[in-house]
């Protein structure tokens, strides 16, 4: 999970703590993604819980879950 949070950290360019699609997407291709577009898009279904068009707060959490049981950061 270090390596999740890691690609996070990295790819979040405003440094605001909370992630778009496009600093998901960049975090998704450092962690190695094939499909990064279609694993962000997937990503943002399941941990954008308020439908912001923003992963914050709480929802990192549900993300950094999601990224793990999708076989990143191992």
């Amino acid at each position: 999970m270090q390596k999740i949070m890691e690609a996070l950290h990295n790819a979040d360019r405003d440094r605001n703590g909370s992630y778009n699609k496009d600093e998901l997407k960049q975090a998704l291709r450092d962690l190695g993604a094939y499909f990064p577009n279609w694993r962000a898009y997937r990503a943002f279904g399941k941990a954008d819980a308020n439908n912001d068009g923003q992963i914050s707060g709480e929802e990192i959490d549900t993300l950094i879950e999601y990224l793990h049981s999708c076989g990143f950061g191992k």
